[in-house]
């Protein structure tokens, strides 16, 4: 990560939320919203291009709605941290591009719609050169038509890296970088076998496991897939940057290395890191803690983050949760959001403005209802915001290059 551009102080507090997924909330919205986000003394909104929704017809990217959100943050004194979500891959990623992963046994993975991906085409292959690049031309579009807007902050180059055993792609290209990546490693067949009591012939005979049951294959396997999900960030924040060469760019794991459940989704923090400006975590927290861990999460979870990065953000803190949870008790939920920002996260942001109208995450994670009304965790992070309010002369041209510690 580069330490030269954080020279100077910001002044501020950065403490903002997640505002649009297309496609909540919906465009008769927007301007009230991002107005009561601006009242309410929030520094930024963070907004998510997907590839499905801007692309639907390959090499024809359609921009009106990001543009009118662009320049109504710009209105609203309000800073973007602009997100690029690949994961989201258009129909033809799949029928065109050979994009559909292979899962165990050879069994296809087909393309799925959820609460976090609601538009569909969940998620293709990036070991695939084709979807790459495919992939890479839609965020050096994006690239292009924002990187110079007054409104845009920064970028965050992938949403949640992570790698997950049932999801992990076994096609032939991933085969192909699963082989070479156990090459650079070993160096020789013999070492590889040496080192694992194995018998390969060959680099070309091994192939990703289909059980569970050898715990070296298994973990070996799972090794490179952190390799892969690093690089995932890494040919995204190289778009961003071959048309912004002074691009400022982040990314955030799901959940750090010290709360991951490796074998189920894992992501490697120090290797993530290693391909941007700024990490970040989403803060996977009990917002009803009863045992002392859960109690201690927050302060657990810091405590490792500010070993991946001195200044890395809390760029998720959830409010409350989906399936329809019992609702957080405020006074808890103020100590926990304390917590999180005392444990020395440079940058805060919430998860999300508004709940989602359809799907898994309806009427949850958003700290304003489903139509917009506020709820008592709106308040008391607006109430908090206002602390956040920077002086009267601050313009919005003003570049998180001048970004370092915060007081």
């Amino acid at each position: 990560m580069s330490d030269s551009i954080f020279e100077e102080r910001l002044g501020f507090y950065p403490y903002g939320v997640q505002y649009h997924r297309a496609p909540t909330p919906l465009p008769d919205e927007w301007e009230g919203d991002l107005r009561e986000i601006a009242r309410a003394g929030y520094t930024h909104v963070q907004y998510r291009p997907q590839w499905r929704w801007h692309e639907k017809v390959r090499g024809h990217a359609t921009w009106e709605d990001l543009d009118e959100l662009f320049d109504l943050a710009h209105r609203f004194r309000l800073r973007i941290i602009l997100k690029p979500m690949l994961e989201t891959a258009p129909d033809w990623a799949f029928t065109e591009l050979g994009g559909t992963r292979i899962g165990f046994h050879g069994v296809p993975i087909s393309p799925i719609a959820h609460g976090a991906y609601y538009v569909g085409g969940w998620w293709p292959c990036f070991d695939n050169p084709q979807i790459i690049d495919a992939a890479t031309a839609f965020v050096k579009e994006l690239a292009e038509r924002y990187h110079n807007h007054p409104a845009l902050w920064f970028w965050n180059a992938w949403n949640e890296p992570v790698s997950r055993p049932l999801g992990q792609c076994q096609c032939p290209h991933s085969i192909s970088s699963y082989r070479k990546w156990l090459e650079c490693r070993f160096r020789t067949i013999d070492a590889l076998n040496a080192f694992a009591g194995k018998a390969w012939t060959s680099f070309e005979s091994i192939f990703p496991p289909s059980a569970a049951d050898d715990y070296f294959e298994m973990f070996i396997w799972r090794q490179w897939a952190v390799y892969a999900v690093a690089e995932q960030v890494r040919f995204v924040a190289k778009a961003i940057r071959s048309i912004d060469n002074g691009a400022f760019i982040m990314t955030h794991a799901g959940g750090s290395n010290v709360v991951q459940d490796v074998a189920a989704a894992c992501s490697d923090d120090l290797l993530n890191a290693q391909h941007v400006d700024r990490y970040g975590t989403s803060f996977s927290i009990s917002l009803s803690p009863v045992t002392p861990a859960d109690h201690a999460q927050p302060d657990y979870q810091s405590d490792w983050m500010r070993r991946a990065d001195p200044f890395y953000w809390c760029h998720e803190f959830y409010t409350n949760f989906d399936q329809w949870c019992n609702t957080p008790d405020c006074k808890t939920l103020r100590r926990l959001i304390w917590m999180a920002i005392s444990g020395g996260a440079a940058g805060f942001t919430f998860w999300q403005y508004r709940s989602e109208r359809v799907g898994c995450e309806t009427n949850g994670y958003g700290m304003r209802e489903i139509d917009g009304a506020p709820t008592e965790r709106s308040r008391l992070h607006s109430r908090r915001a206002q602390k956040t309010r920077e002086p009267p002369g601050w313009h919005q041209t003003d570049s998180i290059t001048s970004c370092t510690s915060l007081p």
